[in-house]
């Protein structure tokens, strides 16, 4: 199937239309269930408009449901520790705990919403390579999280550059090169 686009481009000295061709790779059955909806009259467009911000929302929806779990396991865990030795923190209940993780593996669940958020691409919108990495948007070494809403598939170049412009990062490796 092939959808047409057109793209005017106003110009005072010429009126040119450029006429650019994009084109979805359908099944035949998606194809054809599609066009029997078209001619019934159900307007095609919206209904993939509605059904795409339905899937936004409910990937927004996951994201926070895994954040939420996330802090309140924390939460239990700093509790637990606080139950097993009272004078460690006395104000503990009136502090909010940080959401942390253990380690700096991201979950399969969380790389899961994370693809389904943005596919198996780099989450640079002009790049087209396959996602190898995710990234801490938020260092994980200052807050030791892996919170979906601050992590973000990136191809290798690109990581390497959100990192390599990261002057704290660059300074932490250099120290650590000259401790070695």
């Amino acid at each position: 199937m092939r959808f047409d686009t057109k793209n005017t481009k106003s110009n005072e000295a010429k009126n040119d239309t450029k006429m650019t061709s994009k084109t979805l790779n359908l099944s035949e059955e998606v194809e054809q269930e599609l066009l029997e909806l078209q001619q019934k009259g159900i307007d095609i467009n919206t209904l993939l408009k509605e059904f795409l911000q339905k899937r936004e929302e409910e990937i927004a929806q996951k994201k926070e449901e895994i954040s939420r779990e996330i802090s309140e396991r924390e939460m239990k865990k700093e509790q637990e520790k606080q139950a097993e030795n009272p004078t460690r923190n006395p104000q503990i209940n009136n502090v909010k705990i940080p959401i942390t993780s253990p380690s700096r593996h991201t979950p399969i669940s969380i790389k899961r919403i994370l693809y389904a958020e943005r596919g198996t691409k780099c989450s640079i919108k002009t790049c087209k390579k396959p996602s190898e990495q995710i990234h801490h948007i938020r260092r994980f070494s200052a807050i030791r999280s892996n919170d979906p809403r601050y992590l973000a598939p990136l191809c290798k170049e690109h990581h390497e550059l959100a990192h390599s412009a990261d002057i704290a990062y660059q300074e932490i490796r250099q120290k650590r090169m000259m401790i070695w």
